[in-house]
């Protein structure tokens, strides 16, 4: 997305972190508004199976659940997040800087490359608030 904005060849893009912060630092994008801004501790990524492979696997399902949520609220913890910002950053996943993951991370908004960052206490919600609970009002809105 990043580099085909450089290019001209979209005018914006909606999309995760680091994605829109990588415009951002790059100075060649600004956020209009976050996510969080529109709607914070909105559902964001769900990790769907279908019945048939649940019912086929159900000790693969219940660990894969349980996993994300340790995964989730080990996440939380801020003491964690550099730990993350280290693994994201190789090429093997996200492939840029640390510095470009580093802001969401840490909870900060920049929405152009010449506004001072603003804390955001609760960009990044992993687990806290129940987000990981699958709240059938969140399925019906999303459905609608």
């Amino acid at each position: 997305m990043v580099d085909n904005l450089n290019r001209g060849q979209i005018d914006g893009y909606c999309v995760g972190e680091p994605w829109s912060s990588c415009a951002v630092k790059e100075n060649i994008g600004k956020i209009l508004i976050s996510g969080y801004q529109i709607w914070n501790n909105s559902p964001e990524k769900v990790l769907g199976v279908t019945k048939e492979w649940a019912d086929k696997y159900p000790n693969t399902h219940l660990a894969l659940i349980k996993s994300l949520i340790e995964s989730a609220q080990w996440l939380d913890l801020p003491e964690n997040r550099p730990s993350v910002v280290d693994l994201l950053s190789r090429p093997d996943y996200l492939g840029v800087s640390p510095d470009m993951i580093t802001l969401s991370m840490a909870d900060n908004f920049q929405n152009s490359a010449v506004s001072i960052p603003a804390n955001l206490s609760d960009f990044n919600v992993f687990h806290r608030y129940l987000a990981n609970f699958p709240w059938c009002s969140h399925a019906i809105w999303i459905n609608s």
